[in-house]
């Protein structure tokens, strides 16, 4: 009898140590990050989610320890929910980093510390919300134009330029209190962004170069992207640069622009001046007359005595401010600065400027001008230009002016998709502002204090490629200022933008063997909206190393197709088998791959 009843004991002890771990259930749904910055719920489910958990190591989880959840990425499949088992002792008085994750959305980050004691388990559900953010766009923060061969040169005819430019993350911080990124997962943590640099003429505004590139910038950082160019002739050119967020993470994104000005000189020039400025900001937008206004901005003025060698110089600085109705000069001021501590490095720069009490009531560009100061300057010394935002001025005089919008509008829009756009003006009174819609689709609403458009793109009223027009008004109760847009209708598997580029592979009909090697055609294909010129085939084998360029000078028009003949020699030796066939179509604009599976018999 005494064995019987130790033997129950024993099992009852296996039972609770058994029970004695920590399951704990989580719901998984979709979470949103409004226009402005606020995290909003949803009862939308996902699916096909993963989490990932490791110890802290310290507060907020600056340094993580050991993997937890038996060292795996727990999948939670077709479902929208998962169960988690925790360690059964607390392995870190600073408890676990969980993150959940999956490709399109913001990871949901918590910081539990559960552990298996509690006799209530499993416990929960609780809700876990991976996020997508409403509306994204990247800053354009400064855009360098420099001499690659001789740093901070001007730009010459025939040699290598580089414009480097920075920006903005579209989203700032992940949903959740940790502090550290698991490398496993850094990627979950970056914004896909497409930075497109276009180069014209001023003398006849001609296109004279355009590439693209594409970032993954991590979560409230910059992204630095670099091009390289060629100018083949001298003037007065202008850069543009464009940003376009292209990552799922986002719901609908807006085109973002900067633009700076440069010259190329046809040679090198002795006694040559150039001024470099970049980065303006101001300490504020909205002033009254006697305000003070501070300008920060980086700043480089040199002097090329000769092929070889460089000096620094003082930089003569002027700033104007301009009515930005009439383009007329209000007010200027000059200063002088001196000269950097080296022929490299930026140097930032701060000016302070009073509001004068004669200005009137209204809105006014900043512009600041740079030129190299010294008595070897010849005539063609160079200065740079910088143009700040419109900035409001108030005077208190009792006149009343009209607002002005400042928004750029999102003209893209996905079937079946919301839509958004926050409308922002400014009013150079300060005077309260009422948004509303004079003409607008169906469905679409406009938040008549905070400007904010909504609108649910219902397939039931409108369809793909369909254009619709939006007037909004802002009124400050006397006068009004009105935007006019149009707004394209996309798929909504078309991430809202009608792509440019869009050249594929329609066809392969391929044969190898060792005797012959790989010989058939390759059809390529463009179904874009202009002609690509210069493509380059590259085909690839790497288990045999087996790198050919097919072509590298084709030119495709608008819906264009051309087959490519393919003849590439194989080693007699190669056994037979499967191999992996990388074939690569690109231009400066545009690249396109696939990979296909090549039989390959052995006919030695």
């Amino acid at each position: 009898m005494k064995k019987l009843f130790a033997l129950f004991l024993i099992l009852t002890l296996l039972t609770s140590l058994v029970s004695a771990e920590r399951f704990v259930n989580y719901n998984l749904k979709e979470g949103r990050i409004d226009i402005n910055n606020n995290f909003v719920t949803t009862n939308t489910d996902v699916a096909n989610a993963n989490a990932i958990g490791f110890t802290c190591l310290d507060s907020n989880c600056e340094t993580l320890g050991e993997r937890i959840f038996n060292n795996q990425v727990v999948n939670s499949g077709s479902s929208s929910s998962m169960q988690l088992t925790y360690p059964t002792t607390l392995l870190s008085q600073y408890g676990y980093a969980v993150y959940y994750f999956k490709d399109g959305f913001i990871p949901w980050e918590s910081n539990p510390n559960w552990w298996g004691t509690n006799p209530s388990d499993p416990a929960g559900p609780f809700s876990v919300y991976l996020s997508k953010q409403e509306s994204c766009s990247s800053q354009i923060e400064q855009i360098d134009i420099r001499n690659t061969e001789r740093i901070n040169t001007p730009v010459v005819i025939d040699v290598k330029a580089r414009l480097n430019a920075q920006t903005d993350s579209a989203v700032s911080s992940g949903t959740g209190p940790l502090k550290a990124i698991p490398d496993e997962i850094k990627n979950q943590y970056t914004v896909k962004t497409l930075v497109n640099l276009d180069i014209y003429s001023k003398f006849d505004s001609s296109l004279v170069y355009t590439t693209q590139q594409e970032l993954n910038i991590l979560f409230g950082e910059n992204g630095n992207v670099e091009f390289n160019f060629i100018p083949r002739s001298f003037g007065d050119f202008r850069a543009v640069v464009t940003t376009k967020v292209t990552d799922d993470k986002c719901i609908s994104n807006s085109i973002i622009s900067k633009q700076k000005d440069f010259f190329v000189l046809s040679e090198d020039q002795q006694n040559m001046c150039y001024t470099q400025l970049g980065d303006l900001k101001l300490n504020n937008t909205n002033l009254k007359t006697n305000d003070n206004l501070i300008i920060n901005f980086d700043k480089l003025s040199n002097l090329q005595i000769d092929k070889e060698v460089i000096q620094a110089i003082p930089t003569s600085l002027k700033l104007e401010l301009k009515d930005a109705n009439t383009n007329e000069i209000v007010f200027e001021q000059s200063f002088v600065d001196p000269e950097n501590t080296n022929t490299v490095d930026l140097k930032r720069v701060e000016l302070s400027i009073t509001i004068p009490s004669y200005i009137r009531t209204g809105l006014y560009d900043l512009v600041l001008t740079g030129t190299g100061s010294d008595v070897r300057c010849d005539n063609d010394n160079k200065h740079d230009q910088l143009i700040a935002n419109s900035l409001s001025i108030v005077n208190n005089d009792g006149f009343n002016f009209a607002p002005k919008i400042i928004s750029e509008p999102t003209k893209t829009a996905k079937l079946n998709e919301f839509y958004f756009y926050d409308v922002n003006a400014i009013d150079p009174n300060g005077d309260r502002l009422t948004y509303s819609l004079l003409s607008s689709p169906v469905g679409m609403n406009i938040d008549q204090n905070t400007g904010l458009i909504t609108w649910n793109v219902d397939s039931t009223y409108f369809v793909e490629g369909q254009n619709v027009n939006v007037i909004v008004i802002v009124s400050d109760g006397f006068f009004f200022d009105l935007q006019f847009y149009s707004i394209k209708i996309a798929n909504s598997n078309q991430n809202g933008i009608i792509s440019k580029h869009n050249i594929k592979f329609s066809g392969v009909d391929l044969e190898a063997n060792n005797a012959d090697g790989i010989n058939g055609f390759i059809q390529i294909k463009n179904t874009g909206n202009f002609k690509e010129n210069g493509l380059t085939l590259t085909a690839d084998i790497y288990d045999l190393d087996v790198h050919e360029v097919l072509t590298n000078n084709l030119n495709l028009g608008k819906e264009d197709s051309f087959w490519i003949p393919v003849n590439i020699e194989l080693q007699k030796y190669v056994p037979s088998g499967e191999y992996l066939l990388n074939l690569k179509i690109s231009n400066n604009k545009f690249s396109e791959e696939i990979t296909i599976v090549l039989p390959l018999t052995n006919n030695k």
